[in-house]
């Protein structure tokens, strides 16, 4: 996982030479919690957002839209109360859940690199065609619903969905071991010498 939105941004262009993490867009909600209170404020049409009379010190702040994982962090105010540029990324719901069928599925996969090459919906339609576990097929069906539907994912699947992660991993046998490896007695044995 990641600790904040830059951070999810750099992971995306190490990995994939682009940030896919959305920026707040109208209407979207930005809460700011200090003593005495909360105070909560809108994204305008640019997704810019102002909250005045804030005085200097750190506040706990918590941004979300929906189908988005809330962002928080805690925000330090400088001396003369000001802040400007601040930027906040939020992590789409649908693709934290792929972050996460990552970890069951790609052992599926005819080569791992494929991971970044393939479609989600190449993905999901691969494994299952590979028999799955009854874990992983139906942790396939969840990550369809959310990735393929046109409902807005809610954040609050994401404790599920790692459950059922985990669950398929534990079902997934680990590779045998070569024959060769586990039994020193199968060990093939070098031809004879012939005496020159």
């Amino acid at each position: 996982g990641c600790g904040c939105i830059a951070e999810q941004r750099a992971r995306e262009l190490l990995d994939g030479g682009t940030a896919t993490t959305d920026y707040l867009r109208f209407g979207e909600t930005v809460r700011i919690e200090m003593p005495g209170g909360a105070r909560e404020v809108y994204t305008g049409p640019d997704g810019s957002f102002a909250c005045e009379g804030l005085v200097h010190g750190t506040w706990r702040t918590v941004a979300h839209s929906d189908g988005h994982v809330h962002e928080r962090f805690d925000l330090t105010l400088p001396h003369h109360g000001e802040l400007r540029g601040m930027v906040i990324h939020l992590v789409p719901v649908r693709e934290r859940v792929f972050e996460l069928y990552r970890a069951a599925a790609i052992v599926h996969l005819p080569s791992t690199r494929l991971w970044g090459v393939w479609t989600p919906r190449q993905i999901v339609d691969h494994v299952r065609t590979t028999s799955p576990s009854v874990a992983l097929s139906a942790l396939t069906d969840v990550v369809e619903e959310v990735m393929f539907s046109g409902r807005t994912p809610d954040e609050a699947i994401l404790p599920s969905v790692a459950g059922q992660v985990a669950r398929a991993v534990a079902e997934h046998p680990a590779p045998a071991a070569p024959i060769a490896a586990a039994n020193p007695a199968a060990q093939p044995r070098s031809a004879p010498r012939s005496g020159v």
